[in-house]
């Protein structure tokens, strides 16, 4: 996910609870809560995406790229390859890319909580230092998003803004802040990220493990600011992860 053009303000504060998630989030308030109950066994995958009806399909994620499993109440990404997933991902996941979004496209100004675990890193090959996972929000197309990193390779977290027309499979990424983060390989984790429309504007804050990481301000880098709503979800690359609960809650 390389970064193109300007980043702007680069910000990290210290700790706050001003992103923390309270008692005060209660169930009313929760617009989508993923448990990933159910039999183990494949949820989703690209092959569903690319071949409506023909494919096992989701009725909460679209996956566009890999596969997503259900494995002892978690969702996984399978042990990642790059091998085009069939029906039923039996010969392989494609899970070294990974890209997953809610059916819904209307969440506005929206908290969404991870638990997460990153396996491993697969270090076949040459690998980016912004290998890890990542939180869509504000998703509209591959074009036309906003992400934040949460677990990467080189410890840094960072909210970015991707436009339509680049090189970047017809996108160009801006980096709107950035600030280091360490993410242990093998422990569980959990990652607040706060969306809102703020006058004219777009915030995104980053909490992880209760510790606020950085807030970004989305003020019209690389065009107009991606105010209003969107597709949630996740983007992996080139890591084996767990997901143990996703929730999406109003702000």
């Amino acid at each position: 996910m390389a970064a193109s053009g300007a980043g702007i303000a680069i910000a990290r504060a210290g700790s706050s609870t001003a992103d923390t998630p309270t008692a005060a989030q209660t169930t009313s308030q929760l617009l989508l809560d993923e448990q990933f109950t159910g039999p183990n066994g494949l949820i989703t995958n690209e092959y569903a995406s690319e071949h409506p009806g023909a494919g096992t399909e989701s009725p909460t994620w679209i996956v566009t790229s890999g596969s997503l499993f259900r494995r002892d109440g978690m969702g996984w990404s399978g042990a990642p390859d790059t091998a085009a997933p069939g029906p039923t991902s039996s010969s392989g996941t494609n899970s070294d890319v990974f890209r997953m979004v809610t059916r819904r496209d209307a969440f506005g100004n929206v908290r969404v909580t991870v638990a997460f675990q990153v396996v491993r890193f697969d270090d076949r090959g040459p690998r980016d230092s912004f290998d890890g996972l990542h939180v869509f929000v504000r998703y509209r197309s591959p074009q036309s998003l906003l992400v934040v990193s949460v677990c990467r390779r080189d410890n840094v977290a960072a909210v970015k803004k991707k436009v339509e027309g680049g090189e970047t499979n017809g996108g160009t990424y801006y980096t709107l802040a950035q600030a280091g983060s360490a993410c242990s390989v093998g422990s569980w984790h959990t990652a607040d990220v706060d969306v809102r429309d703020v006058g004219s504007g777009v915030q995104v804050g980053l909490t992880v493990d209760g510790r606020h990481v950085l807030t970004a301000h989305d003020d019209g880098t690389g065009g107009p600011p991606m105010q209003g709503v969107g597709r949630v979800g996740i983007r992996a690359d080139y890591v084996e992860f767990l997901l143990r609960r996703f929730t999406v809650a109003r702000l």
